[in-house]
């Protein structure tokens, strides 16, 4: 009988369990379908954030990595300008080995073996097209002009110690003062003033595009110098010059091989020669009749039933309408101003003008080595 008993009272208490059990599975419990809704809510929310969270932590990584490198790199520039001077070097190579010093290196390539020290065979320009690394011999490749007070050697490889491989060239008209203070511009040292370069702080990790895997470093671009190859001779981009005064004309005129007494304070024809780097650097009436035949794709000049070429000039940073300075003068008595020769491109012709040395609206264009 008192097991009966037992019986009774242990179904009771379990009854009263699932009972229990099942009204809290009423209260606290979901459906599958509002688990699916859950987590279909969730995965939406992450689709949004997740591609912006990554590039935000891509975006601080590569910063971080970029200042470490740069930093690195301007210590040891200030190292080797404190104790063996940035001036006076023969060539790239002879100032890399002086760095060595400063700035542990696990390898130095010539500019005949740039790709031993560089992780892919191209770059992908801004524009799109590929360069292949090997061809960045000189500065000029670093689109460093030589410009007044500018000599833009021949290009090194190296590696640093860190894995970070870097090309550079050295300016031999380096002019920086040992004796003066040394100012910093974020990592950036201005003992970096005589080296123009490229790195790439990721290595040979994709897509290896300019500006964002590879790093200018004091240059101005990769890739070629020249907006316009023609039978050997490399014309710049256009820019339009700054002018010189005539006291400014005066000091640098036998430098830069100016033949003219200064007179004028708004001298565009001699800022255009200055920023070139001398008159050899300049283009001829030859040059410019040349180029000329090339951007209307004829022998014919002076005439205007031509065509000029939108796609030759689009691809050199020319509108399509521009006047160039030559480097020639024309002779005038000495009261009036001097003139120079110069080429008009028009859409449909071309012609020789002479104007004055202070026409502001006439572009330039140097000869690049």
């Amino acid at each position: 009988m008192e097991n009966k008993k037992q019986a009774y009272n242990f179904a009771s208490t379990l009854t009263e369990v699932y009972s229990l059990r099942s009204n809290i599975q009423q209260c606290f419990g979901f459906t599958l379908a509002e688990v699916l809704i859950t987590l279909g809510i969730i995965g939406v929310v992450a689709v949004i954030i997740m591609p912006a969270l990554i590039t935000n932590i891509q975006g601080h990584v590569k910063a971080e990595r970029v200042n470490n490198i740069q930093h690195k790199f301007s210590k040891s520039m200030d190292g080797m300008r404190t104790s063996s001077g940035l001036t006076g070097y023969n060539s790239t190579m002879d100032f890399v080995t002086e760095l060595q010093k400063y700035l542990k290196l696990a390898k130095v390539c010539d500019n005949n073996n740039l790709r031993s020290c560089w992780p892919t065979d191209k770059v992908i320009l801004e524009n799109g097209k590929e360069w292949e690394i090997s061809k960045t011999k000189q500065g000029k490749h670093l689109k460093m002009m030589n410009l007044n007070g500018q000599e833009w050697d021949d290009t090194v490889g190296i590696i640093t110690a860190d894995g970070t491989p870097m090309i550079l060239s050295y300016n031999k008209q380096c002019s920086i003062d040992e004796n003066k203070s040394i100012t910093w511009s974020g990592s950036n040292s201005s003992s970096n003033g005589c080296i123009a370069a490229v790195f790439d702080w990721n290595g040979a990790r994709n897509p290896n595009k300019f500006r964002e895997d590879v790093i200018a470093f004091n240059a101005n671009g990769l890739g070629s110098s020249c907006a316009i190859e023609l039978e050997g001779a490399c014309f710049s981009a256009p820019f339009t010059p700054t002018p010189i005064t005539k006291a400014e004309c005066e000091e640098l005129k036998d430098s830069l091989g100016i033949l003219y007494y200064c007179n004028s304070d708004y001298d565009y024809w001699a800022g255009a020669v200055k920023q070139c780097g001398g008159i050899q650097s300049m283009p001829t009436v030859a040059k410019l009749s040349k180029l000329a035949k090339y951007l209307y794709n004829t022998n014919r000049l002076n005439e205007f039933d031509l065509t000029l070429d939108t796609s030759k000039t689009a691809s050199a940073g020319l509108s399509d309408e521009f006047i160039i300075w030559s480097n020639a003068l024309q002779a005038v008595d000495s009261s009036s101003l001097p003139r120079a020769f110069a080429r008009h491109y028009y859409s449909d012709g071309t012609i020789s003008l002479q104007p004055t040395i202070n026409s502001s609206s006439i572009q330039a264009v140097c000869l690049v080595d």
